[in-house]
């Protein structure tokens, strides 16, 4: 461990990031924007594991911005909690493989209903990609650590698109200060 990982980390991240930035759907983005903006009934993220961890803070920024947004675990879903899921949602899943077990598991439960999938995955050849209504190729150069292929780049990654969705949904809602202390009224951003 030396300052020279710290730098070639930091690289390898910057890296990812500019290589999404210029690979990137942009229209996809625009649509999806669209998709949750025009929503009649709530925006359900899911994901298992780091994914899940990154659509759950998704979830949760949207809603600082008066979106009904929230996170739902994938295995509780299909533990009780599918009936949260209802006609003219949206399901918005995180997967960077595209063809995690429980997430398709869950997209078949749901085949016949009219909700609305959604998804960011590494993978256009995966049941996820090929599957939802709205796909994004969300395709990083490699991990930080690839040997391990610890989910690193890709979760920055999918955060960073995460952001860029709110950022034009907040812009196009024109969320003043006072709206948004009103949703966020706790805490030092709340005050701010």
């Amino acid at each position: 461990m030396n300052k020279k990982s710290i730098d070639l980390a930091f690289q390898k991240e910057i890296q990812n990031l500019v290589y999404i930035k210029n690979s990137i759907d942009c229209d996809k983005i625009l649509e999806i924007a669209q998709v949750i903006k025009n929503a009649p009934g709530n925006i359900i993220f899911s994901g298992i594991g780091k994914s899940g961890l990154v659509a759950k803070k998704i979830a949760s920024a949207l809603s600082t911005v008066g979106l009904k947004t929230f996170f739902v675990h994938t295995t509780e879903a299909l533990h009780g909690e599918l009936g949260i899921i209802n006609d003219n949602d949206i399901l918005f899943l995180i997967s960077n493989s595209g063809n995690t077990n429980e997430l398709k598991e869950l997209v078949n439960k749901l085949h016949n209903n009219t909700v609305k999938i959604i998804v960011f995955t590494g993978n256009k050849d995966s049941f996820l990609y090929k599957v939802a209504d709205i796909s994004l190729l969300i395709d990083t150069v490699e991990e930080i650590y690839p040997k391990a292929s610890v989910p690193t780049c890709s979760s920055v990654a999918n955060l960073v698109v995460g952001d860029v969705l709110l950022f034009l949904l907040a812009t196009d809602k024109n969320i003043s200060k006072k709206e948004f202390q009103k949703i966020h009224p706790a805490g030092a951003l709340g005050q701010a």
